[in-house]
C-alpha cells in the first residue's frame, strides 16, 4: 500500500499545479495498486471539468469503482451525480467501470 500512497500524493501534486491530465494518470496508477481514495479524486476531476471536458460518465465510473472497494466518499458522490443523470448514461458508466477494472485500470476512457 505504501507504493500506492506514493504514487496518490503524486497526484495530489500534480493536481495542485493544475496538471490534471497528469493528476488523472497518477491516480489511475495508484488505483491499481489498491489506494481506495484514488477513484474518488478522478470522479471530482470529471464532475469539475478541470482539464478535461466535464464528463458525468466517466465522473459516475470512478465514484463506481471506488464504491466497490467500500470506499463510502464515492458511494455518496455516485449517488449524488446518478441524480442528475439519464438511465441509459448511469448504465454506460456502469459498464465502462466493469471494462476498467477488467483491464487492470489501462481501458477507463
Amino acid at each position: 500500500m505504501a507504493k500506492a500512497n506514493d504514487v496518490f500524493l503524486k497526484g495530489l501534486e500534480a493536481y495542485a499545479d493544475k496538471k490534471f491530465t497528469d493528476a488523472i494518470n497518477l491516480y489511475t496508477v495508484a488505483t491499481s495498486f489498491g489506494h481506495l481514495g484514488a477513484p474518488s479524486f478522478i470522479g471530482h476531476i470529471y464532475v469539475d471539468g478541470e482539464g478535461v471536458p466535464q464528463n458525468f460518465i466517466l465522473a459516475y465510473m470512478w465514484y463506481e469503482i471506488g464504491a466497490a472497494r467500500g470506499f463510502q466518499d464515492s458511494r455518496e458522490n455516485r449517488d449524488r451525480i446518478a441524480k442528475m443523470m439519464e438511465k441509459n448514461s448511469i448504465e454506460e458508466a456502469q459498464k465502462k467501470a466493469k471494462i476498467c477494472i477488467k483491464s487492470e485500470y489501462k481501458n477507463c476512457k
